[in-house]
């Protein structure tokens, strides 16, 4: 029984002795964007001469098994290729000698992030709905890339267009669903395997084809401030004024009665009237004291007085004068 035992232990240590050991993985880089390069090394032994290697990667659940050489130098795109996501992968090797499989390697941990942002530059800032303004998306210089995605934050929706592109500000305005004048803001980024981050966002302000016009109007039919001289205000309103407002203006001035020239006629009428009531009275006077004659005289005769009134009207004032008629009759 002794003899069987020692039997199964000799068995088992020379099984232990011949097992391969593990390879040492190590990875140059343990962050890397789509555009940057990792080297993969799975290094058996010394004493192991083995050219093919066997890497595998593991992504949540999934996992993914590469025969590579044991040096392998992969892009971020390439490691994409793999695990087809952006995340963080765990990997690990090992190696074959004819039949026998060593033993797997430590794990080595990749993240995969995406590519940096564009830069995007616009030029000029500044337009009318009729100039144009080109825009520039730059990805890093390491990406190839002919089509980039443009994106007005106010219209919602990217357009694919070349990564230089010239717009007029009629097309920028549809493009952001917008009128002038307005403000647009731009954003761009470019795709490589995944999309890559947006660039900061660029202000385009498209103002209308006669917009300094418009501008200039604006600040002459303004209110003058009340600080300033009366002249002063008289003056900037007349010069606030749009055109045609001034000849109309202008037009009613001519027609309307110069106030001094008002006051005299009033003055005028005032003493006409005061001297008619005076000549009224005048001869008021006389015709009682007239009047006052005829009586005595018709009373020495012994005859009665005949009177008979007759109103007139003055032209053109309101005033009334009357002819009275004396006549004696005898009775």
């Amino acid at each position: 029984m002794t003899g069987h035992l020692l039997f199964i232990v000799l068995i088992y240590s020379f099984h232990q002795i011949e097992a391969l050991p593990p390879p040492k993985l190590t990875v140059t880089r343990s962050v890397i964007t789509e555009i940057d390069s990792v080297t993969l090394t799975c290094e058996p032994p010394s004493s192991v001469p083995v050219s093919q290697c066997h890497f595998y990667t593991l992504i949540a659940s999934k996992g993914n098994l590469k025969d590579f050489p044991c040096v392998k130098t992969l892009t971020g795109i390439e490691l994409l290729d793999i695990v087809n996501t952006l995340a963080v992968v765990k990997v690990n090797c090992f190696y074959e000698v004819q039949t026998e499989r060593s033993e797997y390697s430590d794990i080595s941990t990749i993240t995969i992030q995406s590519s940096p942002p564009p830069k995007l530059t616009v030029d000029p800032p500044v337009i009318t709905e009729t100039d144009s303004v080109t825009l520039r998306c730059e990805p890093p210089s390491s990406v190839s890339v002919s089509q980039c995605h443009f994106y007005t934050v106010s219209g919602g929706t990217a357009r694919v267009f070349p990564c230089l592109k010239t717009l007029t500000g009629s097309e920028l305005l549809q493009m952001a669903s917008l009128t002038s004048p307005a403000e647009v803001k731009v954003r761009c980024c470019y795709t490589v395997k995944h999309q890559s981050p947006y660039s900061v966002i660029s202000y385009i302000t498209v103002q209308r084809p006669n917009g300094d016009k418009d501008r200039i109007t604006d600040l002459t039919t303004s209110t003058p401030s009340k600080k300033s001289p009366a002249g002063r205000d008289e003056a900037d309103s007349t010069a606030a004024m749009p055109h045609n407002t001034v000849s109309s203006t202008t037009s009613a001035s001519q027609t309307t009665v110069n106030p001094a020239s008002d006051t005299s006629r009033r003055v005028m009428v005032v003493i006409m009237t005061a001297c008619g009531v005076a000549v009224g009275v005048v001869l008021l006077g006389i015709g009682l004291v007239w009047n006052q004659q005829r009586e005595e005289k018709c009373a020495s005769k012994g005859a009665k007085v005949s009177i008979t009134d007759d109103w007139k009207s003055l032209v053109d004032y309101d005033e009334t004068y009357s002819i009275v008629n004396y006549e004696c009759k005898n009775e």
